[in-house]
């Protein structure tokens, strides 16, 4: 019983872990994108 209810805790730790990891490279990811539209820009 306690084992289970630490292995769901750590799946849910583990989701947490993995949905902060996909804001982050989003936000990395529009930044770029940011940054090369400005790029673009002032190259045309």
């Amino acid at each position: 019983m306690f084992q289970k209810l630490e292995y769901t805790t750590s799946i849910k730790k583990g989701l947490e872990i993995r949905r902060i990891k996909k804001v982050e490279f989003s936000n990395i990811f529009k930044k770029i994108k940011l940054h090369m539209c400005k790029k673009y820009n002032f190259l045309k």
